[in-house]
């Protein structure tokens, strides 16, 4: 089909009713009527004269227009109107400014972290820790934009690690914002073009032209010298004057009513050429408001994300509804839009619920989409075990992983992943003791189905190949066989939205066999049922909101060796009520059942919660001011946990009133259960120091069991150092109530400056 016809229909008609006929039959034949007058002489002050000398200044500014029009619509004939698009092309950047590797900006960071005490069930003071961070961002041949990421981190603790971790990464976000904007400025400036400035202009002009022309037809003048006209022709010896004789008075009306004829032949032409020019604005007025809305469309459509191959794939379908030909991005940049990810070093893994979720490795990730899907990670692993030393036998784990598919992963796909590795776990055989590593194959299938744009149902089965530690043999590698269900795994998950009521589900369930293995999970010897049920609904015009889920969870213990079979369930609660002006109010419930049961003995752990906050922010008498009211309440007992605070209440309040760059704070905790009472007040000002740093101070009234009494402060300064650079400190000397019974000093210490270069 060809798009072009409907615009060289439009603007040859256009060019027929407004560039040709007004040019041969309106504004000349008025002037020659005017020049045929037979008074020989046209005074200035004339209105008819004022009149010409404006129309015909109109009629040259238009006929500038019609020369250029007349060209433009040739030119639109001969070729279809299409965006022009053009892209940076490496060689192009690279013939510019001849680098190849361009540092485009970045971020370094250090913080030094010192705590005098751990609040953990790992105990430890004087803990010292250095950390080093930041973000290095290149251009690589002036259009592939690179990102480089490092982590350092020191300390003196035997628990935390010592971390050195890089990541080069291609930035997608960095190459798809440099390609956005491309689109978006060159769809801008076509809009600009199709508003079709001539025309208008044009149709300013023509708009002069009419309220010019209807300004002289209405003129009192015109109005009154047509009366005259008419009774001259009508009324007979009425140009009649004393003193002439009857032949003198015979020519003097023979020549007045010539000259009453041309006037009044003169008035219709001129309300023809008003009637002609009406006809014109409203054509215009068609054409230019149809450009205009084509322009506005495509400037919506220049707003719209295509940071995806789908999405731009999609975007450049509704480009092509506009009667323009379809664009086309080079096929490398098709390609490096499809890119999802790729990074060498240290990088996330969050692949699916059977396969591998939420781990890092130290190696390469490469995943891809347009039509088709492929994804490559091979690395070590740090499965478990990042941050702690537990244990001194560790154990290297690496995983080797490949996934290919159909289909794009915001809509439909059906995906094949075959995952091998080496996987370390705290469990061992009848006859050995401490940790041990397995090798283990895992085969995949996962498949999604978009039931419309607010639904969707996702389903994987799953299939591992590892030693079996049910069996004493320690040489023993689990072979396949269809009928053993214990190296199998299933999952599946629903989602749905209904704008209309607003209302939001999500429904999950996973088995998983006691043998099977992948790096998704963390199980020994025990076959895992896990599921959950999620609701939220916004109620009342969004001045409710209410959200519920219940969900089932395994509960593994890698410390000991022994066969079981586990049952948990967690359910949560939430309501919040916000209204403007009103304060806003929150209340969740989570009470969390968990029940084990080891061989015959059956035990309950209690993990419950119910948490109620009020937070409203007003104005008295022209000072703002925000007050929160908070309940917290836990349900659980000694043996739950190792924190002080078990089965505890506790409430607070606080009161922030904001003067001028300054604010002050008041705020009042009362936490207490069985074994203790703890009351803290605490008041601290907040100022600005300059306007860009802030400086913070603070003090803290502890009165724990009401018998002791201790008395500590703090501190909180950000300094703006040159343009981009900040520097944090923040000291504070607190107390926590103790194991003993009795308040126990804490000292927490922080320094972080940050500094951002390559920006402008």
């Amino acid at each position: 089909m060809d798009h072009s016809a409907p615009y060289i229909s439009c603007y040859l008609i256009l060019f027929i009713a407004v560039f040709i006929f007004p040019v041969r039959h309106g504004l000349g034949q008025v002037l020659s009527l005017h020049k045929e007058d037979t008074t020989g002489v046209v005074e200035k002050e004339d209105p008819f004269y004022l009149y010409t000398i404006r129309k015909q200044q109109i009629q040259e500014k238009a006929n500038a227009l019609l020369t250029s029009r007349r060209d433009f619509s040739k030119q639109l004939i001969k070729s279809k109107p299409h965006v022009p698009f053009s892209f940076t092309k490496p060689e192009d950047s690279l013939s510019a400014n001849g680098r190849f590797l361009h540092i485009s900006g970045g971020s370094i960071s250090y913080a030094m972290n010192y705590r005098s005490i751990i609040d953990t069930p790992y105990a430890e003071k004087n803990i010292l820790q250095h950390n080093v961070s930041g973000a290095v961002n290149f251009l690589l041949a002036g259009f592939m934009p690179l990102q480089l990421t490092y982590l350092i981190r020191r300390s003196n603790s035997e628990i935390f690690r010592n971390i050195h971790d890089v990541q080069l990464s291609l930035d997608p976000v960095g190459f798809k914002k440099g390609m956005l904007s491309q689109f978006r400025n060159q769809l801008d400036q076509y809009a600009g073009n199709l508003e079709d400035s001539l025309t208008g202009k044009l149709l300013d002009l023509k708009t002069q032209d009419l309220k010019l022309t209807g300004d002289w037809l209405k003129n009192h003048f015109q109005l009154q010298r047509l009366i005259e006209a008419n009774e001259i022709l009508k009324v007979p010896g009425i140009t009649y004057a004393n003193g002439l004789s009857i032949d003198e008075n015979m020519i003097r009306e023979d020549s007045m009513k010539r000259e009453s004829e041309k006037f009044i032949l003169l008035y219709k032409k001129i309300e023809g050429e008003y009637s002609v020019l009406q006809r014109q604005i409203d054509s215009l007025k068609r054409i230019y408001e149809e450009a205009q809305s084509q322009a506005n469309r495509l400037r919506h459509l220049a707003r719209e994300d295509i940071s995806a191959y789908s999405s731009y794939l999609d975007w450049r379908s509704k480009v092509s509804e506009q009667d323009i030909a379809v664009m086309d991005l080079p096929k490398a940049y098709k390609r490096l839009l499809a890119v999802r990810s790729f990074s060498l070093g240290r990088t996330p893994l969050n692949y699916s619920e059977l396969t591998v979720k939420n781990i890092s490795i130290n190696g390469i990730n490469v995943e891809y989409n347009s039509w088709y899907y492929v994804a490559f990670a091979a690395g070590s692993v740090d499965f478990r075990f990042r941050d702690f030393a537990i244990g001194t036998n560790r154990q290297p784990q690496y995983l080797v992983m490949g996934r290919a598919g159909i289909g794009n992963l915001d809509k439909n796909y059906f995906i094949l992943s075959a995952l091998g590795g080496r996987k370390q776990l705290f469990a061992a055989r009848a006859n050995t003791f401490g940790v041990s590593v397995i090798d283990l194959k895992v085969f995949n299938a996962e498949a999604k189905w978009r039931i419309n744009r607010d639904s969707y149902l996702t389903g994987e089965v799953g299939q591992s190949i590892s030693p079996d530690f049910r069996n004493n043999n320690t040489v023993d590698v689990q072979q396949y066989k269809l009928s053993d269900h214990s190296n199998k795994a299933a999952a599946i998950k629903f989602y749905t939205y209904y704008p209309k009521t607003r209302s939001r589900f999500e429904a999950f369930y996973k088995y998983a066999g006691a043998n099977y293995q992948s790096f998704s999970s963390f199980q020994t010897n025990s076959s895992q049922k896990a599921w959950y049920i999620k609701g939220e609904q916004n109620m009342f015009r969004k001045l409710l909101k209410l959200s519920a889920s219940i969900r089932s969870n395994d509960f593994s213990n890698p410390y000991i060796i022994q066969h079981y079979k586990n049952s948990s369930v967690f359910k949560s609660f939430n309501a919040t009520i916000r209204k403007r002006k009103w304060p806003v109010l929150s209340i969740g419930y989570m009470p969390i059942s968990q029940f084990t049961k080891l061989d015959d003995q059956l035990m309950e752990y209690r993990f419950q919660s119910l948490n109620t906050n009020i937070y409203h922010y007003y104005t008295v008498r022209g000072t703002k001011t925000a007050s929160t009211l908070m309940l917290n309440k836990f349900y659980n007992h000694s043996g739950d946990s190792g924190f002080v605070y078990y089965n505890a209440s506790n409430i607070y309040w606080g009161q922030n009133i904001f003067l001028n760059g300054v604010v002050a704070n008041i705020s009042v905790s009362d936490t207490r259960n069985g074994q203790f009472q703890s009351q803290v007040f605490d008041e601290s000002i907040q100022m600005n120091i300059g306007k860009l740093s802030t400086l913070l101070i603070g003090a803290k009234i502890n009165n724990f069991n009401r018998q002791q009494v201790k008395v500590g402060g703090y501190m909180n300064a950000s300094i703006r150092i040159w343009k981009n650079d900040m520097l944090y400190v923040f000291y504070e000397r607190g107390f926590l109530p103790g194991f003993s019974k009795s308040l126990v000093r804490n000292d927490v210490a922080s320094i972080q400056f940050i500094k951002v270069f390559g920006t402008k």
